[in-house]
């Protein structure tokens, strides 16, 4: 008697929650009807430009305008941009001071302008103030048979030191 009655529960329970709820109806979308039939362009425009404007939401908004990818990777950046700042430079820079060969002096009522020549066998002229070298060194002085420059050079402990080159011309070059 006892399970026949939980039996009778169970099925009642069942058959009332069963009944109790409604199942969503469904809502089909209603199309409405096109007034008139569109043919350009322009009226087309026009239908957009009729809805209502979309109001920008609040909160924060991110502008990657003027900001380096957050996703590039910094290692990569800087040697692209040591790669970049190398093509720039002037080939005198290129090649490091001391690879120069001191080849020639032409001198005016000034002063005296030196030519050299870098080991691929370009040749340059060069005036006292140039920058020449790897490591930036400025052109102190030129003579007849001498060309002196300077370099300032970072130490490996980070003190900066003065390397002073001096390219001499020699006897058997000159001509004579």
């Amino acid at each position: 008697m006892n399970n026949k009655f939980i039996l009778i529960f169970l099925v009642l329970f069942f058959i009332v929650q069963g009944c109790g709820t409604k199942q969503a109806e469904k809502k089909t979308p209603t199309k409405q009807p096109i007034s008139k039939p569109i043919s350009k362009v322009e009226d087309m425009k026009a239908e957009v430009l009729q809805e209502s404007p979309k109001i920008p939401e609040e909160g924060l908004t991110y502008n990657p305008v003027g900001k380096r990818d957050p996703f590039k990777s910094l290692i990569i950046a800087e040697r692209e941009k040591v790669a970049k700042a190398r093509n720039e430079v002037p080939p005198l820079q290129k090649i490091d001071a001391s690879d120069l060969k001191f080849t020639g002096v032409i001198w005016d009522k000034e002063r005296y302008v030196a030519m050299v020549e870098t080991p691929d066998g370009k040749g340059f002229v060069v005036k006292e103030g140039m920058i020449v070298g790897l490591n930036k060194g400025i052109v102190k002085k030129i003579t007849q048979r001498i060309l002196t420059i300077e370099e300032k050079i970072r130490s490996y402990v980070g003190d900066f030191r003065t390397r002073k080159i001096t390219l001499e011309l020699h006897k058997g070059e000159e001509g004579q």
